[in-house]
């Protein structure tokens, strides 16, 4: 006689189902039909809830970067050269008309000319949705929109590869419901989106470096990275360590002339990242008449990174212009450029000069930028947070998980090396946190509700 409950059988079945559902989705079908389910999911939640809370079309608020890069785009796409200017009436009119029902959309006049602190990939991309579809707001958020629906849509392939369906869906439904990042700057006029996909398709070329030998993967890598500093300037910073994962991955792989093969897999990642950077460096070293091939943003920000105002705000950026810092150094009849390398001659000595002064706050202040990007400001970031460290511990020996850890330590660097902005510098990696995050629930899921497994 069977003392079998009732219930085991429908449990059975259940667990049966479920098993052969993984199974499905761990499939090369199946991987490739959930990960675009989630990425049509995520973006189709991103522009409904643009839509019905916002205005698709709406013009960006004026506080921030957000009207440069419009303005960068509008000229582009008029011929007019890599410039702003924030007085031609036909870019104004949306902004003017805002600003009859709020003081958020007010712009300033007097913003006009060439400049070289903003990278110019976004910027192009801005132009030739602004040639394809005339002035308005709303192609760019539904590229940028696009671009974290496919951030999302990578993290769920390599979640349904590698841990099953599980992690998969609790990967989509952090990503869209409870990270307000992915929502955030899926419609900010800003480069974070475009660099979230950058990172992620940047870790699936490194992935498939410690798969395959070759020089492709190094030269795609190469291309990748290149566009990424083209987003934002920032992950220069990021290039040594890059190259030593290239050529780490390199020397893993090598079957033979180990030290030949790491050399030259570096090199060419070096060569093509460098060569994507050319026409750039060369327009900005012959505007500025000097050697700063990405421009001034670097040095005329330095300041923000090492000084009392950086050590005020606990490595928190400041805007050094509203302060005093610049009292003297900039006037009203300055061109833009003019402005920017007088800031730059400024800001860029004072700051050595600081650090040469205060080093034990200048060493003090690299681990609080840290803690201060790391700083949850919702408690849905605090979420992706709290399962991220719970998920990177559990998935420590996975070949993913190494290579998003060792992008985190090198954004860490380059984070104390600059200043925080509360936040804004994690988003690029992203597909490392709800990667992570995704794990770390599962983990959660299945000590809970046994039976799932």
């Amino acid at each position: 006689m069977s003392s079998a409950s009732p219930n085991s059988t429908p449990s059975l079945a259940g667990k049966n189902a479920w098993a052969r559902f993984d199974q499905w989705g761990r499939s090369s079908r199946g991987l490739v039909i959930l990960s675009l389910l989630s990425m049509a999911f995520a973006w189709g939640s991103f522009l409904t809830y643009y839509e019905v809370w916002f205005d698709l079309n709406e013009p960006p608020a004026t506080s921030g970067d957000e009207p440069d890069y419009d303005s960068l785009g509008w000229e582009l796409s008029h011929g007019r050269g890599y410039q702003v200017n924030t007085d031609d009436p036909e870019f104004r009119r949306p902004y003017d008309a805002a600003a009859t029902a709020s003081d958020r959309f007010q712009l300033g006049h007097g913003h006009h000319g060439p400049i070289t602190y903003r990278p110019p990939l976004f910027p192009m991309l801005i132009a030739g949705s602004d040639l394809a579809f005339g002035r308005q707001f709303w192609s760019i958020r539904v590229f940028n929109s696009g671009c974290m629906a496919a951030t999302c849509g990578i993290t769920v392939a390599f979640l349904l590869s590698r841990w099953g369906v599980g992690p998969a869906l609790i990967a989509s439904c952090l990503f869209v419901v409870v990270d307000p990042r992915s929502r955030l700057y899926g419609r900010a006029i800003l480069t974070e989106a475009l660099s979230a996909f950058l990172v992620a398709v940047l870790v699936a070329v490194l992935w498939q470096q410690t798969r395959r030998r070759g020089w492709i993967w190094p030269a795609l890598a190469g291309v990748v990275f290149g566009l990424a500093i083209l987003g934002r300037s920032l992950f220069i910073l990021w290039l040594p360590g890059l190259i030593f994962v290239v050529g780490f991955i390199a020397w893993r792989t090598a079957t033979s002339r180990r030290i030949l093969y790491t050399g030259l897999s570096a090199g060419l990642f070096l060569a093509v990242t460098l060569l994507m950077l050319v026409p750039w460096g060369v327009r900005n070293c012959q505007l500025l008449g000097t050697f700063m091939p990405l421009g001034t943003q670097g040095t005329s920000q330095l300041s923000a990174a090492f000084g009392d105002e950086a050590w005020a705000a606990r490595g928190a950026w400041v805007h050094l212009e509203k302060t005093n810092f610049f009292d003297g150094v900039l006037r009203d009849d300055m061109t833009l450029l003019e402005r920017e390398l007088a800031t730059a001659r400024v800001s860029g000595p004072r700051a050595l000069q600081w650090i040469q002064q205060h080093p034990a706050k200048a060493i003090a202040l690299v681990p609080l930028k840290i803690l201060q990007e790391f700083r949850p400001r919702t408690w849905g970031e605090g979420i992706v947070l709290l399962l991220a460290l719970i998920g990177a511990v559990i998935s420590r020996r996975d070949v993913i998980s190494q290579i998003c850890l060792v992008l985190l330590a090198i954004n860490c660097v380059a984070i104390g090396a600059t200043w925080s902005v509360e936040g804004r510098f994690l988003v690029p990696l992203l597909f490392a946190f709800h990667y992570w995050a995704a794990i770390g629930a599962w983990t959660v899921v299945r000590r809970l509700v046994p039976r799932i497994d």
